[in-house]
């Protein structure tokens, strides 16, 4: 038991250094737009940038109605506020919000955390490939099977962007 609690710390110390990683190396990739394919490279890339999410939130008309409710409920320095202290005041008026949210949290997560385990596997068997130490099986069904894991990886991370999305803008798009 106390093996499994360690291990689930250390898929998440992994999958935030994964996500800071992958953020960092989005951030300095720096691809020239001369023709329509690398536009979309670029632009596919940018898209899965940790907080490609938080891009454009501030002009949508959700998250505008969401502060002038809030400055109709005589809330002060609406303007200055961030978007996460807007979301925690909208969260705070509606508790019973904070279950769907956290189901969407949880899946968010859920799916980061199995991508970081392929991750691993995948690593591990590129590692092997070059050594004389073996820790997985490499027969040509295990070869499948960590080729389908390596198909599934960016599946994931799609999925995991996708609810977190959703449990971010959740709060500010029920107005009570």
């Amino acid at each position: 038991m106390v093996i499994a609690y360690v291990l689930g710390y250390l898929i998440y110390s992994l999958s935030i250094f994964k996500l800071k990683t992958q953020n960092f190396i989005i951030e300095h990739i720096n691809i020239p737009e001369t023709n329509k394919l690398f536009k979309y490279v670029n632009s596919l890339l940018k898209s899965k940038h940790g907080d490609y999410w938080k891009k454009n939130i501030e002009t949508e008309a959700f998250y505008i109605s969401a502060k002038d409710f809030l400055k109709s409920k005589n809330y002060s320095e609406i303007d200055n506020m961030k978007y996460n202290n807007i979301r925690n005041i909208l969260m705070s008026r509606s508790p019973e919000m904070d279950q769907k949210v956290y189901t969407f949290m949880f899946r968010s997560a859920l799916f980061d955390h199995i991508s970081t385990i392929f991750y691993l596997v995948v690593i591990v068997v590129l590692i092997q490939l070059n050594c004389e130490y073996k820790f997985l099986k490499t027969d040509l069904t295990h070869k499948v099977l960590y080729l389908f894991i390596s198909v599934l990886i960016p599946l994931l991370g799609n999925c995991k962007r996708m609810f977190y999305s959703i449990a971010q803008r959740l709060p500010i798009s029920n107005l009570k």
